[in-house]
C-alpha cells in the first residue's frame, strides 16, 4: 500500500460504487421482497440476459 502501486482515485471510485450499489440494492430488495416472487423473477431475467450476452460474445469470436 505504501509503495505507491495503488491507484487511490480508482480505489475510491470502486468503494463509492460498491457502497451506493449496496444501499440501492438493499432498498430495492426490501421493496420487492413483499411481492410474490418478483425478486426471483428479476434475478432469473438478469441471469438469462448475461447468458445471452456471453453466448453472443463467444459466437462473435469464432
Amino acid at each position: 500500500m505504501l509503495s505507491g502501486y495503488i491507484d487511490w482515485q480508482l480505489a475510491a471510485l470502486f468503494i463509492l460504487g460498491g457502497a451506493l450499489g449496496s444501499l440501492f440494492g438493499t432498498r430495492t430488495a426490501r421493496r420487492m421482497s413483499g411481492s410474490s416472487n418478483h425478486l426471483t423473477t428479476v434475478f432469473a431475467c438478469i441471469i438469462f440476459i448475461v447468458a445471452i450476452y456471453m453466448i453472443w460474445q463467444g459466437v462473435q469470436k469464432l
